[in-house]
């Protein structure tokens, strides 16, 4: 069950983080949710 979850959890981040990505280039904070993400990703896989 908390690896399903995991799972939907990392295709969102992974979407999100690419949303952020595009936005970080004008906005620096973004940037810093995305390299949060990044890691987030990290620990649930």
């Amino acid at each position: 069950m908390l690896q399903m979850l995991c799972s939907i959890n990392f295709r969102l981040l992974v979407v999100y983080r690419f949303f952020v990505l595009i936005k970080s280039y004008t906005n620096f904070k973004q940037g810093y949710i995305l390299l949060n993400c990044y890691f987030l990703a990290h620990q649930c896989t």
